[in-house]
């Protein structure tokens, strides 16, 4: 199986960086050489972005996990809302 590679974006994420920023890093090649590129899109190893995280003096943050979304309540005889059959009186 192989390994999940992460994009620019993600990079930023993990490292914890805005992405702006990650990209003047990439565009002024201060970045790890990417691992694989598919068209312009360029991707790493979770463990060379790691790498290069540790050696700017951060640890690797895992991306938050999403939160879930909470329940709409729909009260009756809302304009342009139907209930849902179950919340009908």
């Amino acid at each position: 199986m192989t390994e999940p590679m992460i994009n620019l974006p993600e990079f930023a994420r993990r490292a914890g960086i805005p992405y702006p920023t990650m990209w003047r890093h990439a565009v002024a090649s201060r970045l790890p050489e990417p691992d694989a590129s598919v068209g312009a899109t360029k991707l790493w190893r979770k463990p060379t972005a790691d790498k290069w995280i540790k050696a700017q003096g951060a640890e690797p943050r895992l991306p938050p996990k999403p939160r879930p979304m909470p329940k709409r309540v729909v009260k009756a005889g809302t304009p342009g809302i139907r209930p849902e059959p179950d919340d009908a009186a």
